[in-house]
């Protein structure tokens, strides 16, 4: 296949040129033609599939509820842009947390036509900390301990790539380098943390940074707390839900500016994302869902209903920034932060997820593992 007439975007920045696709690989980045299939973009935007590494459901689904749950995810986030994904546990008992991971197993072992791959796990909880559970059930909630991870994983544990916890925890650091040494992403979240204590996770190797701005102590100008302690430090890379709900515009732009390389776009999505308002669950409680806004009874956010080409669209048009910007937040950041080596750039080797945008950054088409979905 060779996608010519395009704006790519490669290393940062748009080049007028083609795309050369071999089997599921991009061959060449090339404005020379070649003697094969060609689809003209007609002056379109080719950009990397987006991944997306914080999402419990999508399309009427749930992750927790297992294969055929993540399945119809893969199948309905595939169709919107996201060409690979996590999917998220949330806090729940060890024998919900044991199934949902051995789903998501079982979809990375047979990933099927059209369908975005799923790359591993996010376990969001239940190492976290109770006094910012927000919609999490705070009874589920655990010492943050490699026995406990143990318990919670089986024989899984080598799916997880990105593990959520509290590090105000009592002796948090020594799981962090233990997951650390089984490549795992250690990422803080649902916290009271001080700007000190992510500090110190980081020296023993957290690198990333839950939804940040929600579930967590906010910045003072007298204590920073957790959201201050990720801002300022350059060795963490910070999850967004770019809603305009869960967090403003001007937080929104203040992160960004303050990340600058390091921030990762995330739907942190539930089963409504790409429904109509209703009545849906999420963690077994009842969620409303009105104007595309979740809620549990108590009035907390419970997720989102976001996509990512949704996400990329409000951090250009409503916030302000330039596309050059926003483009690897959803795309290389996210790639780098899941420990994706092949994945989240336009450049020769890489896998062939390509969307094709146009002028307002809505996604026309979808290239999926070098074929035209």
């Amino acid at each position: 296949m060779y996608i010519k007439n395009a704006r790519v975007f490669q290393d940062g920045r748009f080049i007028n040129s083609g795309i050369y696709v071999k089997d599921d690989r991009i061959e060449a980045v090339s404005p020379n033609g070649y003697d094969d299939i060609e689809i003209d973009f007609g002056g379109d935007m080719a950009v990397p599939g987006y991944i997306d590494v914080h999402t419990h459901g999508y399309g009427g689904t749930d992750m927790m509820d297992g294969a055929d749950s993540i399945r119809n995810m893969a199948r309905r986030y595939a169709k919107c842009g996201v060409t690979a994904f996590l999917p998220a546990t949330v806090t729940d008992s060890v024998e919900r947390t044991n199934k949902a991971l051995s789903g998501v197993r079982e979809v990375m072992c047979d990933t099927r036509e059209n369908e975005a791959q799923v790359l591993g796990a996010h376990m969001e909880g239940p190492m976290l900390g109770s006094k910012f559970p927000g919609a999490q059930p705070p009874q589920y909630i655990i010492d943050a301990t490699k026995e406990n991870f143990e318990k919670l994983t089986k024989n899984n544990a080598d799916i997880v790539r990105l593990i959520t916890v509290d590090p105000a925890q009592k002796d948090v650091e020594s799981l962090i380098v233990y997951l650390k040494k089984l490549g795992i992403t250690v990422s803080l979240g649902h916290t009271g943390a001080t700007a000190e204590e992510v500090h110190k996770a980081a020296d023993f190797g957290a690198s990333h940074m839950t939804h940040l701005f929600n579930g967590m102590s906010g910045l003072h100008h007298r204590e920073a707390g957790a959201v201050g302690g990720a801002l300022s430090d350059d060795r963490i890379t910070c999850e967004l839900i770019a809603d305009l709900i869960h967090v403003c515009k001007d937080a929104l732009k203040i992160a960004a500016l303050c990340k600058q390389g390091n921030i990762c776009l995330i739907s942190d999505s539930i089963m409504a994302g790409g429904m109509p308002d209703g009545e849906y669950t999420f963690l077994s409680s009842k969620v409303t869902v009105k104007d595309g806004i979740a809620r549990i009874p108590a009035g907390n956010l419970a997720g989102s209903t976001l996509t990512l080409d949704k996400a990329v669209r409000n951090m250009i048009n409503e916030v302000g920034l330039m596309p050059e910007f926003v483009i690897p937040m959803a795309t290389s950041i996210p790639a780098r932060q899941a420990n994706l080596l092949d994945r989240g750039m336009i450049r020769k080797g890489f896998i062939a997820d390509i969307l094709r945008l146009d002028d307002d950054f809505n996604v026309k088409e979808v290239i999926l593992r070098g074929k035209l979905i």
